[in-house]
């Protein structure tokens, strides 16, 4: 990753506030309420999320859901297969115990919005494609996470902290130079002045690469989406077609240049270590929380789990 210290300065008599309210006020008040009632919505479907995390946890740890699984996945006599069939079963079944939030969160509100051009089979091919990479992923993590806390007893939480942070790093790595293209079709920038200027702009700020890259996503939404992303010389800059066709190369620069801080500025490296911190946090919660459930259900949980 690249760093980089810029010591900025505004103009003379310039007004942050008082410019940022004049372009808000260029922006038609009907446009405002929408985008105002999106977000807010957006609020409550975190608390609709929580609330049916909660549910999901409900039939697996009390409904015996778990203990089903369990039985099935316990039949091989390696206990990575075992946990392997477990975990992949788990992944599937929340996919279609949340299926209704999700078709709800992700295709019907979207289309209320204006912002998804897909109909419902397109959407849940995509959404399914998207389903499977996360399996592809996450299932071999826990594994791994799995097969090593098996050896080790006390020192568990920092070793499955440092185990799902390399875990994001290789999916930060993978992301952008294979996974991506699967999911949009990626192709080279073909405005050759544009994609000159914006390596340029890359280049000057440290950032070293030979491609700008645009990919179709007008067909599926109206977001307007631009990233440069990527760890360990994997940076990868892409704009999605639809910045391409509704915006000048002026205002494409300026969003790019905006990606391009975030990657000099080390936020994807900041983004991994809080997540260490959330993940570390977790597992102490996991282990607080299980050691005195064995306690005081010991019995229970044995008969449960196994």
């Amino acid at each position: 990753m690249i760093s980089s210290t810029v010591n900025c300065q505004p103009l003379p008599g310039f007004n942050a506030e008082k410019v940022t309210r004049t372009l808000i006020d260029t922006i038609p008040a009907a446009s405002r309420i929408k985008a105002n009632n999106y977000e807010e919505g957006g609020y409550w479907l975190l608390l609709w999320n929580f609330i049916y995390s909660l549910f999901i946890a409900w039939l697996f740890l009390y409904a015996g859901l778990s203990a089903y699984l369990k039985k099935i996945s316990g039949k091989m006599e390696n206990k990575n297969w075992g946990n392997f069939i477990y975990i992949t079963l788990y992944f599937m079944i929340v996919y279609l115990v949340s299926f209704p939030l999700n078709l709800y969160q992700n295709f019907i509100r979207e289309r209320q919005y204006g912002l998804l051009n897909q109909g419902f089979v397109q959407w849940l091919l995509g959404d399914i494609i998207n389903a499977l990479i996360l399996l592809i992923v996450c299932v071999p993590c826990f594994v791994l996470i799995y097969a090593v806390l098996k050896k080790v007893k006390e020192n568990w939480v920092t070793l499955a902290t440092s185990l799902a942070v390399l875990c994001l790093v290789i999916y930060f790595t993978v992301y952008p130079v294979f996974i991506a293209p699967l999911l949009t079709q990626h192709q080279s920038l073909k405005n050759a002045k544009l994609n000159e200027q914006i390596l340029s702009l890359a280049r000057a700020n440290g950032v070293k690469l030979d491609h700008v890259y645009v990919y179709n996503e007008s067909g599926q939404s109206n977001r307007f989406n631009a990233s440069v992303s990527g760890f360990a010389g994997s940076a990868t800059i892409a704009i999605n077609d639809n910045f391409i066709n509704n915006c000048t190369d002026q205002e494409i620069k300026a969003i790019v240049a905006h990606e391009i801080g975030h990657y000099v500025l080390n936020h994807m490296f900041i983004l991994t270590l809080e997540f260490g911190l959330v993940f570390f946090a977790g597992f102490k919660l996991v282990k607080w929380v299980f050691n005195r459930l064995q306690i005081k259900y010991g019995k229970r949980m044995a008969d449960q789990f196994g």
